[in-house]
């Protein structure tokens, strides 16, 4: 029993390591740096990260007030906004005690510019999903007629804002995938069409935005709409997401389930190792167009794929010591101190945790 224990808690520790898999391959990955592409005014924003480095908040804020000036005449959009957000900040910092009405004089500049995708901007993380979308309704022609792509940093990853077609649509993926708008998702199905592979996407995200039960039957009724999901793309790298969610919860049942024998949770994770393999082998066989594109995004998936290959080798590695319980125990518990020293503690194999 004192094995069987063992051998599950190395297993168990080997692949702690694994990352959850991105039921949102949406999110953007480098926390917006690329919107910098769209700062047309290059000379004075020098100028301002020079007066940052100096630490001179008088002389950013001029270089703020220039470049505010600046866009407002060239409608530039983004470096308007950047600019009036970033005065605002450094205005605070100065004086907290106004921060209040710094605030105001914000709202009312991009009020006063007016322009849609500066005050979707502005005003998506202070009202509600069904506020914005009425608001992206009202400006539907403005919002279609215009393709903004240095504001699309605001959670969706590159791959898909490179398939936005304007500001509408974008503002649409944002509310309705994630603000988890029901009437945004329905406008968005509505304006993609059937269209590979945004509808998919789209379905996808239904999903995975469901409801589901925490019960048996809760997780039995999520496999199957993610198998089905998988069946009717295979062939297909969209497909690939549903295969990882499965692969992911398959992972999270095995933590779950407590083996009857050491044989049998082996056979479990060898089992999840070789169909991690070949979905992986899926994965690399996308070559061509979107499903490249796709599947060459799927940084988490490549994770899920690498973590049981470690755990295969640990695995070899046991059953090499399984007639010495000394060099046993012994790995077993290099393999704890080894993965979970970097998590803060050290769980022991008695179940004790190190201070």
């Amino acid at each position: 029993m004192m094995r069987t224990n063992m051998l599950m808690t190395s297993v168990l520790v080997a692949i702690l390591c694994l990352v959850a898999i991105t039921t949102c391959a949406f999110v953007k990955r480098n926390g917006g740096q690329a919107a910098k592409d769209g700062l047309m005014l290059t000379g004075l924003w020098k100028d301002y990260d020079a007066a940052v480095k100096a630490d001179r908040p008088k002389e950013m804020l001029a270089v703020l007030d220039t470049i505010i000036s600046k866009a407002k005449a060239g409608r530039l959009h983004y470096d308007f906004y950047h600019a009036a957000s970033q005065r605002m900040t450094v205005a605070a910092r100065r004086d907290w005690k106004q921060r209040d009405e710094f605030n105001a004089w914000l709202d009312k500049e991009v009020g006063e510019y007016d322009e849609p995708i500066v005050t979707f901007r502005h005003r998506l993380s202070k009202e509600s999903a069904a506020s914005m979308t009425d608001y992206v309704l009202v400006s539907k022609a403005r919002l279609q007629a215009a393709r903004n792509g240095a504001f699309y940093d605001d959670g969706l990853d590159e791959l898909w804002t490179g398939l936005v077609g304007d500001d509408y649509e974008y503002a649409l993926w944002i509310l309705g995938v994630m603000r988890r708008s029901e009437k945004a998702m329905s406008l968005l199905e509505e304006y993609v069409g059937g269209s590979y592979p945004k509808s998919a996407y789209l379905e996808f995200r239904r999903i995975v935005g469901r409801s589901y039960s925490y019960k048996d039957e809760g997780r039995a009724e999520k496999a199957e709409a993610m198998r089905s999901f998988a069946r009717k793309y295979d062939g297909r790298a969209v497909s690939l997401y549903a295969k990882a969610v499965l692969l992911k919860d398959r992972f999270d049942s095995l933590s779950r389930v407590r083996p009857s024998s050491s044989a049998d949770l082996e056979r479990s994770y060898k089992s999840l190792y070789a169909d991690c393999l070949e979905v992986e082998k899926e994965r690399l066989s996308y070559t061509k167009g979107i499903d490249k594109k796709i599947a060459g995004k799927m940084d988490d998936f490549k994770s899920l794929s690498q973590v049981p290959d470690e755990l295969h080798l640990h695995l070899v590695k046991i059953a090499e010591l399984k007639d010495n319980d000394t060099l046993f125990e012994g790995y077993v518990d290099l393999l704890l101190v080894k993965d979970l020293r970097k998590r803060l503690e050290v769980i022991h194999l008695s179940g004790d945790v190190a201070p």
